[in-house]
């Protein structure tokens, strides 16, 4: 196999990559400057395998690193942490390997939620023979971090005085809160017809749009949670995933609207309780129909109509549920239809679909604009957008329901 190198120019972009080389990866080593898992519940500890860990060196300058993560890599007895060394521990790399194979994640992103949910961040992944130069210095930089004699297994006693230390640390500083950007009640049809550039620009204005309860709208990266990062890793289960009944049932509840990681964008299902049950209970149900809508190309008139006239005959599910769906799987193509958005598609668009026929009819008028035609554009950034870019509408459409 010849070396190849990716660079993952976004959290998203290195966060999917993480998935699938744990999940290729036989064993696995780490060499972090610090790392953190949200009291256990960030995405890219969730998915970390820790019966597949073979080695862990962790750093925990300023206090950075979780307390918690080091009790469990040290209850999986794999943990060396380097507590002082001439200069800051800051390295960030993931080694996996199968065979005489050998993938590798490596670039600014700590082992933290932000590295891999929320920051700026640039990365490589790296895949190639076991054998060739590339593989042999990281490998040999896993080793020199395992053996350095600063490393060392910490005890009991430690890693209590370790969590007074880090509950103690210095906080960062609170910053001003910023002047609210104004409501987007004034976005009309004709804002719509424009090119790519346009359209992007409007999308890009709703970040940090305040609503009337003071919530700020996330379109980008945030370690709360954002638009993009909810609609990619949404997108991204449909791609890993054959069917939605052979989904985890964490991501089936994510992609439906009501799993812990749902930020309330794109509708939010807590209250639909016969379709939650499918959800859960009952996958196949939702599969039968969901799974005939393709993750990429063309989707034709007959296949959404097909799907609708299905979901909707289902017990408990109502269009909010049923275009929610739509939008996770091809947030290129669909929007959804919620109770924070019905207002303002009546102001926009004079209209508010209400059954698989009006909202076919709806697509055709969103369908029809110019930046939904635009080729997908070069830069990162956009080309995200460019991906989700009927469903991101919602941002300029989200409002609190009365």
């Amino acid at each position: 196999m010849a070396e190849n190198f990716t660079v993952l120019a976004s959290t998203a972009d290195t966060m999917d990559a993480l998935r699938r080389l744990v999940a290729w990866a036989s064993d696995i080593d780490l060499v972090y400057a610090w790392a953190s898992s949200a009291g256990g519940t960030a995405e890219h500890w969730k998915c970390l395998p820790l019966e597949r860990v073979r080695r862990a060196v962790i750093g925990i300058h300023f206090a950075q690193t979780e307390p918690q993560v080091l009790v469990e890599l040290g209850n999986a007895k794999v943990l060396h942490v380097i507590e002082d060394t001439s200069g800051v521990f800051h390295p960030k790399l993931l080694v996996g390997r199968r065979g005489g194979q050998v993938r590798a994640l490596w670039g600014s992103s700590n082992f933290t939620r932000g590295g891999f949910h929320g920051n700026t961040e640039l990365n490589v992944l790296f895949e190639g023979d076991a054998q060739c130069n590339a593989a042999g210095t990281l490998l040999s930089f896993v080793d020199a971090a395992w053996h350095d004699p600063r490393a060392f297994t910490p005890s009991a006693a430690w890693l209590a005085a370790y969590h007074e230390l880090y509950e103690s640390r210095p906080k960062p500083p609170i910053k001003k809160a910023p002047q609210p950007l104004p409501a987007n009640a004034a976005v009309r049809l004709g804002d719509l017809s424009c090119d790519w550039a346009g359209y992007y620009a409007l999308i890009a204005r709703q970040e940090r749009r305040a609503l009337a309860n003071g919530f700020e709208i996330r379109v980008f990266d945030h370690p709360d949670g954002s638009y993009l990062g909810e609609a990619e890793a949404c997108r991204e289960a449909f791609h890993r995933w054959p069917a939605f009944a052979s989904m985890p049932e964490d991501e089936r509840k994510l992609v439906a609207g009501w799993g812990r990681d749902t930020t309330g964008y794109f509708g939010r299902m807590q209250g639909a309780g016969y379709f939650k049950q499918l959800t859960t209970d009952s996958p196949k149900q939702l599969g039968r129909f969901l799974d005939a809508v393709p993750v990429r190309g063309r989707v034709s008139h007959d296949v959404v109509e097909a799907y609708l006239d299905g979901v909707l005959a289902l017990r408990g599910v109502g269009l909010g549920a049923a275009t929610r769906l739509l939008a996770m799987k091809r947030p290129d193509v669909f929007l959804s239809v919620n109770n924070a958005n019905r207002r303002r598609l009546w102001q926009v668009f004079g209209t508010v679909p209400t059954s698989a026929t009006t909202y076919v009819k709806f697509l055709d008028t969103l369908w029809s604009f110019p930046w939904f035609a635009a080729s997908r554009p070069l830069v990162p950034v956009e080309a995200r957008v460019w991906r989700c870019r009927i469903a991101l509408l919602d941002t300029l459409l989200y409002e609190l329901p009365e």
